[in-house]
């Protein structure tokens, strides 16, 4: 007799459980769409939204400023490469610059900040075959430091060079860089 009452009080509490599973999943269903909607509206509107400024892109030679860190690139040059590790895409572009810490705090850079782009929009691979490349720079208030970065590239006239100081971040700034012809 315990037996049977034992397992008629675990069927009761299993289909309990069961039962107050499927209820939640019913009511979570409407949950999901209603989210979906609000989520599609949200993007509607940030559709709609127009720029309010336009993007200033920076040229060689010109200073341009970012959460206190002010970048110029000096020059960009076109080489050959290392001869142990030839360029995939031909050329290596040394892209010369300068980094100004006009915070109170210090600044870290990293290479990983500057993408380069070609006129087409392709982006390029950074060309890590010299010793001198540009890594990583931590600048203390009021320091300045040179660099120069490579990037493996076709041979074109002028490159997108954009310093993008946070991954998550929206700021940014653009540089049209032309190469100098001796």
């Amino acid at each position: 007799m315990k037996r049977w009452i034992l397992w008629g009080a675990t069927l009761l509490f299993a289909g309990g459980v069961l039962t107050g599973c499927s209820t939640q999943g019913q009511k979570a269903e409407p949950k999901a769409k209603n989210l979906a909607a609000v989520s599609e509206e949200k993007t509607d509107a940030e559709e709609k939204q127009e720029p309010t400024k336009e993007e200033k892109v920076f040229q060689t030679g010109e200073t341009a400023a970012v959460d206190g860190l002010e970048i110029t690139v000096q020059s960009a040059v076109l080489k050959d490469g290392n001869k142990y590790i030839p360029p995939e895409k031909g050329k290596v572009l040394a892209v010369q610059f300068q980094l100004a810490n006009q915070k109170d705090e210090p600044v870290s850079v990293g290479v990983e900040a500057f993408n380069l782009y070609d006129e087409d929009g392709n982006a390029l691979q950074s060309y890590f075959s010299y010793d001198d490349g540009f890594m990583k720079a931590d600048l203390q208030k009021g320091e300045t430091k040179k660099g120069v970065l490579y990037f493996d590239v076709p041979q074109k006239e002028k490159y997108v060079l954009l310093y993008k100081p946070n991954l998550t971040d929206e700021k940014e700034i653009k540089f049209e860089v032309a190469l100098q012809h001796s």
